[in-house]
């Protein structure tokens, strides 16, 4: 397991680095299996460590695209000024490339993340995320979770909002902040 300080490049790196190890260590072993028995290998045998290094190749094509689109396509994308789609603007931003937001810009006081953040709730009965386009739902009736996840404010208690989030609720979002069940 990597390090958690671990860069995704490196990561995908490392990845791919550990494939293709696994891929001269089962080609090594059926060498040795070859000149043990002197190439009268098992034939169900020789088509399972085949199939093994076939399996180990398209893991290994699939960690390139995956290198390709989560770290070297939006990397390559932003150094050559080409506009970026929502997720590669997402990953440059969390591989601290930039910090182009509506905070740094000055167009508001919060980043996404932080009003993500603020979405959170959590008290002594569950931890979820405050969902304000879902309806609360009638009287014995149990959600199945087919409209979005989360829980919508009327089901949540106003008092357990952190302070932060509730001056949040208040100040920004004060129709979202009056859904909030308000006494225990």
């Amino acid at each position: 397991m990597g390090d958690e300080n671990e860069t995704w490049s490196d990561a995908f790196s490392a990845l791919r680095t550990e494939i293709d190890s696994s891929v001269d260590a089962v080609r090594q072993l059926i060498g040795v299996i070859g000149e043990r028995f002197r190439g009268h290998i098992d034939p169900e045998i020789d088509s399972s460590f085949n199939r093994l290094v076939e399996i180990l190749d398209r893991s290994r094509r699939r960690s390139d695209e995956l290198f390709g689109r989560f770290v070297s396509g939006p990397l390559y994308g932003f150094v050559k000024g080409r506009t970026l789609t929502r997720e590669e603007y997402y990953m440059t931003l969390a591989a601290g490339l930039h910090s182009y937001t509506a905070k740094a810009a000055g167009l508001s006081t919060f980043d996404d993340f932080e009003i993500f953040n603020f979405f959170c709730y959590e008290d002594e009965e569950r931890r979820c995320y405050i969902n304000p386009s879902m309806e609360p739902l009638p009287p014995g009736r149990i959600r199945l979770h087919g409209g979005g996840l989360g829980e919508p404010p009327e089901e949540l208690w106003w008092s357990k909002l952190r302070p932060e989030q509730q001056a949040f609720f208040s100040d920004y979002l004060p129709n979202i902040a009056d859904r909030f069940k308000r006494s225990l």
